[in-house]
């Protein structure tokens, strides 16, 4: 008000009337985002003070203050909506540099500068936490000092659509700058830092956050006790991080409170310290050096008495047990320990393997048998190295890698039902092929007429939405199906007929691999919660600034609810208690407009637990079916000609409802174009943008693969709702009535007319990438990207070149688009550029401009989509050959490179070495370098 103009009598006048704080005064008038009128303002001053004119000057301060409040209230609004937001909230520097002086004051003890001065990003990080009502973790090595902040990258700036969305404004991007924590000094004074920076913003007291550093430290120094590791730096981490998840657990007020009233998280801080969930992870680890030194000695006193050693206990004392203590804690030995001087008046050395033969190092002693056992120990020559550890003879060692063989002959990513219905497709007649399927399909014919009247019942007790979703779905005969032919996921048949939950546990299938992804959020916080995120997230719902876009996705709202997906529009009124809402925004993909459901910015998906991972059949599986499907073909001696298809379902996730428990978190905000505000919708059936969504679809999708390669002998491979199929030509028509009409009998839509629609041909389009079939007589098949990915790659391409700069998250983005369509080229070459774009990304300082160098490769990857040769796999590739190189290196001498080449079974078919000279390595040591064994290695694959 001072800063306004505003007098003092104004401002009284609105402290007794209750208007004390910006909040109150952004709904005095009116609401925010609602420009108050001359008349609207000049009755309320009236009101404060009745009988008083306001002059001209206190009503434009009144008007600036009021403008500021509510656009301070407006920005809150969206604060609290972008749940998901990762952008610290800045406290402004005027607050930041008072509340600084009044701390430098409260602790003149300490010097607060220098390492110990926090960066200003850490006080926005605790700003956050006030801001946002909730505990976070802030890892120490986000912790910065001043000074470190200072020397880093200046944060980029980008452009980004306004509130409106209808015009453009410059931001700076997120600071993400990290520091290594390299010494136990660096994490105490990150520690320390961090607790100045919470007192700053009112979180907690700098002494109680102190005392419990200290403690953690003084756990952290303690000797171990026998028997007992020392306390690791990881193990303090853990801690730390354990002890705001139980801050985050515990503490139930709020974080905005007066500095007057106490710090908020000062009496649970306290508590950490008998708080077992916390200080189990500070617990010293069982550690048995006995076994390590049990080891060392029971080698030793083996070859004591035949080397005549008079000082056994010596040499163990003085021994390296590094090797040994690896061995006890069930790792990975070095390659080689040298024993001590104290061995040095030995005449002769051995190598002990893990067999406990002995074997010369330096293969200089003369003896016929590399490998001599210890009960009859005979040692000739004249060499003192010893060498410990599991060891081949070359002979031995090329024999285990013939054993092992090629990746490729295990086909990775093929379920053995796959690989199990393509030996059989290659093994049996056509005539019984095609029998087999009719027989099959006639009886699921015969058992769906069967269980109609259970069917019936089943969709009877359904409510009408998810009837309405489910009503071409034979769920009984999917059930019995499942029982019938032994399928591992015995739930999924309820799980369809009662729907899948959006938030909790996701159900576990028993077919997907397993991988835990914790929620970050309870359903109770989501509820807790959901109330003032609901009012944002209407606020937030505008027009995206297209009228056509809004129009799209107006029309395909309306059509959904037509379809019985949605529900709606619902009076916003009617809105239940807990309830959450999500935005519905529209993306244009290749001219469509496409509904995105935003479940992260509503927080609906952080509170799922997943315990599978959704795996998918990308690319490299589809080629690893048909060069299988022609391997077979070609041991059973029969063409190796193939045709393929790819078929998509229709819509895929609106085939599946929603269980009746989520349906009050399946809400959906939708501007509506021609009212020109958000209306509500209710979700029944499954959204895209869901992430137990996911995980129920590919449970369904993965059945699907599984039951027609089981029981129809038809392999498939599975990328979400795309399945591509390969056929002998004589099989084509058969394979695609089978597939067609297994797909319609469970009551599964599929595409088929449309862009979307195939038959069976010699070319198949999926994901992007080309498979050209017209050479499978031969056992070839040429992989490729298509035309359009190239098309839109080379166009990116272009724009990058033509502005001469490139951000780090777009330099990110276009090195995944990049190494996607290099993988279908043939050649390494493009790797190499690739790491430049990486470079680029993660250099330090960051500089946007485009470096030759990267210009060079961004020309060198286009050149490669457009005039690139495909990627070429061949059924023989199956015949592994071996190729083994080694190189070595020494500064003085040169170095020396070399390989062989061994036939499937293990002969040696030809054989080179080369020596280099060391002066021709110079440049190699220009940077520093102390070696170039690494270097020599990876040229020798180059060599012709």
């Amino acid at each position: 008000a001072d800063e306004c103009g505003l007098s003092e009598p104004w401002v009284s006048s609105l402290k007794n009337n209750g208007v004390a704080t910006f909040a109150k005064l952004s709904f005095a008038i009116t609401s925010p985002g609602t420009v108050a009128s001359d008349d609207q303002v000049t009755r309320f001053m009236a009101n404060l003070r009745p009988g008083v004119v306001a002059t001209i000057a206190d009503l434009s301060a009144f008007k600036r203050i009021l403008f500021e409040s509510q656009t301070l209230m407006i920005h809150r609004f969206k604060s609290a909506a972008k749940g998901d937001d990762l952008t610290p909230k800045r406290m402004p520097a005027p607050e930041r540099d008072a509340r600084l002086a009044l701390q430098r004051q409260h602790l003149r003890g300490l010097d607060i500068s220098g390492p110990l001065e926090p960066a200003h990003s850490l006080y926005d990080m605790c700003a956050q936490m006030v801001e946002r009502n909730e505990v976070a973790y802030i890892s120490p090595s986000k912790c910065l000092s001043r000074q470190q902040e200072l020397m880093g990258a200046k944060p980029e700036k980008e452009l980004q659509l306004d509130a409106s969305k209808t015009g453009l404004i410059i931001k700076e991007q997120p600071i993400t700058q990290e520091i290594s924590l390299t010494s136990d000094l660096a994490l105490f004074q990150a520690m320390q830092r961090r607790a100045l920076a919470m007192d700053l913003a009112n979180l907690a007291t700098y002494e109680v956050m102190k005392k419990w550093v200290d403690r953690m430290f003084a756990v952290f120094s303690q000797p171990a006790a026998p028997g007992f590791s020392k306390i690791s730096q990881a193990q303090l981490l853990r801690a730390d991080r354990q002890a705001f998840v139980r801050l985050s657990e515990t503490f139930t007020g709020s974080l905005k409170v007066m500095p007057m009233a106490g710090k908020p998280l000062d009496p649970m801080i306290e508590k950490l310290e008998n708080d077992v969930s916390v200080t189990y992870f500070m617990l010293p680890a069982e550690y048995t050096p006995q076994l390590a030194k049990a080891l060392a000695t029971t080698i030793l006193e083996a070859v004591a008495g035949t080397l005549k050693l008079t000082n056994v206990s010596q040499v163990s004392k003085r021994l390296k047990l590094s090797h040994f203590h690896a061995i006890a804690a069930g790792k990975q030995p070095t390659k080689m320990t040298s024993l001590p001087t104290a061995l040095g008046d030995v005449d002769s050395g051995v190598a002990v393997t893990g067999g406990a033969h002995l074997v010369c190092n330096r293969g200089i002693c003369a003896r016929k048998e590399p490998h001599l056992k210890l009960e009859r120990l005979e040692i000739v020559g004249d060499c003192n190295d010893f060498v410990f550890g599991v060891r081949w003879s070359p002979e031995q060692f090329l024999e285990q890698a013939v054993l092992v063989g090629h990746p490729f002959r295990e086909f990775s990513g093929l379920l053995p039902e796959v690989k199990l219905a393509c030996e059989k497709l290659t093994s049996w007649s056509h005539e019984d092929l095609v029998n087999w399927r009719c027989k099959k399909l006639g009886e699921w014919l015969r058992l769906a007429k069967s269980l109609q009247g259970e069917e019936k019942a089943l969709k009877d007790r359904m409510p009408e939405a998810r009837r309405r979703i489910l009503e071409r779905k034979r769920v009984a005969l999917m059930r019995h199906l499942i029982r019938q032919e032994g399928y591992d996921d015995h739930t999924l048949a309820d799980d369809i007929e009662f729907g899948f939950n959006l938030v909790g546990d996701c159900p576990k299938s028993s077919v997907l691999p397993s991988k835990l992804v914790p929620a970050t959020i309870s359903k109770d916080d989501l509820r807790r919660h959901s109330a003032k995120a609901s009012k944002a997230l209407r606020y937030m719902t505008r027009s995206s600034g297209d009228v056509e876009l809004d129009a799209g996705l107006w029309t395909k709202t309306m059509t959904e609810v037509e379809k019985g997906w949605l529900i709606g529009p619902i009076p916003w009124e009617t809105l239940p208690v807990g309830a959450a809402v999500s935005r519905r925004f529209p993306l244009s993909q290749a001219g469509k407009v496409r509904p995105i459901d935003d479940l992260s910015q509503s927080q609906v998906n952080s509170t799922v637990n997943t315990f599978e991972q959704a795996t998918v059949d990308g690319p490299d599986v589809i080629c690893s079916l048909a060069t299988y499907l022609m391997r077979c073909l070609v041991d059973q001696g029969r063409p190796s000609c193939l045709k393929g298809r790819s078929l998509d379902l229709a819509s895929a996730y609106r085939q599946l409802a929603i269980a009746d428990e989520s349906l009050q978190h399946s809400f959906l905000s939708v501007y509506d174009p021609e009212g020109g505000s958000a209306k509500l919708f209710q979700q029944v059936a499954l959204p895209f943008g869901s992430r137990s969504a996911v995980n129920a679809f590919i449970r369904c999708a993965r059945f699907l693969q599984w039951i027609a390669a089981k029981v129809f002998i038809l392999p498939l491979t599975c990328y979400f709702d795309d399945f591509v199929a390969f056929s002998m030509p004589s099989l084509c028509n058969n394979s695609q009535s089978t597939l067609c009409l297994m797909l319609d009998i469970l009551g599964w839509r599929f595409d088929r007319e449309g862009p979307k629609s195939d038959d069976f041909s010699e070319s198949v389009s999926a994901l992007g990438v080309l498979f050209d079939l017209t050479e499978s007589e031969r056992g070839i098949l040429r992989v490729c990207n298509t035309t359009k990915r190239i098309n839109d790659a080379t166009l990116i391409l272009d724009d990058v070149l033509s502005n001469g700069r490139l951000v780090k998250k777009d330099a990110l983005s276009l090195r995944g688009k990049l190494a996607f369509c290099d993988a279908f080229i043939f050649g390494r070459v493009g790797k190499l550029a690739l790491q430049d774009i990486t470079k680029h990304a993660y250099a330090n300082p960051f500089v946007s401009q485009l470096s030759e160098r990267l210009v060079e490769s961004l020309r060198r990857l286009r050149g490669r989509l457009v005039s690139g040769s495909p990627r070429v796999l061949t059924c023989k590739m199956l015949e592994t050959f071996f190729l083994f190189t080694d190189a070595s290196f020494c500064r003085s001498s040169g170095g020396g490179f070399g390989a062989f080449l061994a036939a499937p079974d293990g002969a040696v078919i030809s054989w080179f070495g080369i020596h280099v000279e060391a002066e021709r390595f110079a440049r190699w040591f220009e940077q520093g370098r102390q070696t170039s064994s690494g270097n020599l290695k990876p040229l020798l694959s180059t060599l012709p």
